[in-house]
């Protein structure tokens, strides 16, 4: 007769047990997500141009913030969607922190069209557009009009884009002193710097091996108090001269 009054006993406890685990798993959850925790904030790193306020704004992030509401996969996604960010880190940091790390997506070169200019970054996405040419240090790809293309689209001209490619790779303060790239022939394009000095290319076959031989001889040019008048890659060796 004790056998079913001690199984009794147990399946109450059970039921005791599985009830303060639930009430637990309960209060921790609506402690974690009460209004309680809003003391949370966010870290930014990696933004030169875009503004802390204009991160927060894209990934629809508001301060103070439960770190815990927030969905990683989706801040990521928001981030990542916006042409000026070519690549977004996101985590959580213990129970108060968010942080954010984005890789920006500089313009490189501006472009012709067929109503203005375009401003376009690495792998040919169009950033801006305008109809006046800006007077800043991007240089011009001229002898190429790009027709009816807009803000989002990409470049799919293989010649410009190894263009591209080749100014990526190279120091920013040499391309900061191209002004103009001339590509109306493709096999033939040429460089004009502030200076006057031209900069012959050739055909781009490889454009980052073309970078890297750029910026190795304007590094040794650095000492020199000669001024340049061209340099021709084009050649197995490098053929330039200097001006009288």
């Amino acid at each position: 007769m004790s056998k079913p009054a001690t199984t009794g006993k147990l399946k109450r406890k059970i039921k005791y047990l599985i009830l303060l685990v639930l009430v637990l798993v309960i209060g921790f959850v609506a402690v974690i997500y009460s209004p309680l925790l809003n003391i949370g904030y966010v870290n930014v790193k990696g933004n030169t141009t875009i503004s802390r306020e204009n991160v927060l704004n894209i990934a629809h992030l508001g301060e103070p913030l439960n770190v815990f509401y927030v969905s990683i996969p989706t801040v990521k996604k928001d981030l990542e969607s916006d042409l000026r960010i070519s690549k977004a880190s996101v985590t959580r940091t213990g129970f108060n922190r968010i942080d954010i790390d984005i890789e920006e997506r500089q313009p490189i070169a501006i472009l012709n069209t067929n109503y203005g200019y375009v401003e376009v970054g690495n792998q040919g996405v169009v950033l801006t557009a305008f109809k006046n040419l800006k007077k800043d240090h991007k240089p011009l790809i001229s002898g190429y009009v790009a027709e009816d293309v807009y803000v989002g689209d990409k470049i799919d001209n293989e010649s410009v884009l190894r263009v591209l490619a080749y100014l990526q790779q190279l120091n920013p303060a040499y391309r900061k002193n191209m002004v103009e790239v001339n590509m109306n022939n493709p096999k033939d394009i040429i460089v004009m710097t502030n200076n006057g000095a031209k900069v012959i290319l050739g055909d781009i076959a490889d454009p980052h091996a073309l970078a890297a031989q750029t910026n190795g001889f304007f590094d040794d040019l650095s000492g020199s108090e000669l001024a340049l008048d061209y340099v021709n890659f084009s050649y197995s060796r490098p053929v330039l001269k200097f001006k009288q």
